[in-house]
């Protein structure tokens, strides 16, 4: 088994990324149902750049070569992100990677850094129909996020982790 190394997304990985994330708009139908993956690319890429920017996205590279990402945004984004909160909006690996460590990894990464940069907890959220994201969150210490709705996203399942603080 090859090893996997998680760094800090940079511009260089945007091309790599978003090739990851139209793979997982096509593959993942259940997760995202009625999305349309070119009207929402541009848009997904410019977020992209600003979670860069912040250090708020991470690259699983094996050999070279990135095979997932994680990425999350602060309130400064999003007004219904309460503060003290980085929200994760995407996190995926591909399926031919899946057996590695990566998705761990990812999860560590952008841990770490939340807790450097002051946040309290990490908040997510997956459709309903996407048990293995479920399965995945509820393995990496998420519970259920109860009482919290974003605007416009029916059929999704919320969740909140508490971050420690770093050493």
């Amino acid at each position: 088994m090859t090893s996997i190394l998680v760094r800090p997304a940079i511009e260089d990985d945007i091309a790599d990324i978003t090739r990851l994330w139209e793979r997982f708009m096509v593959g993942e139908k259940d997760a995202v149902p009625n999305a349309d993956p070119q009207s929402a690319r541009t848009g997904w890429m410019e977020r992209l750049r600003r979670q860069i920017e912040r250090r708020f996205a991470f690259a699983a590279l094996e050999e070279q070569i990135v095979v997932g990402f994680i990425g999350a945004l602060g309130g400064e984004a999003r007004s219904w992100i309460p503060d003290g909160v980085l929200y994760m909006v995407d996190i995926y690996v591909r399926p031919e990677s899946r057996r590695t460590n990566a998705a761990r990894l990812l999860f560590r990464a952008l841990q770490e850094e939340a807790a450097k940069q002051g946040f309290r907890e990490l908040w997510t959220n997956t459709h309903l129909n996407n048990r293995r994201v479920q399965i995945l969150l509820r393995r990496k210490g998420f519970v259920p996020l109860e009482g919290f709705a974003i605007p416009g996203a029916d059929h999704q399942l919320y969740y909140r982790k508490p971050l420690s603080t770093p050493r």
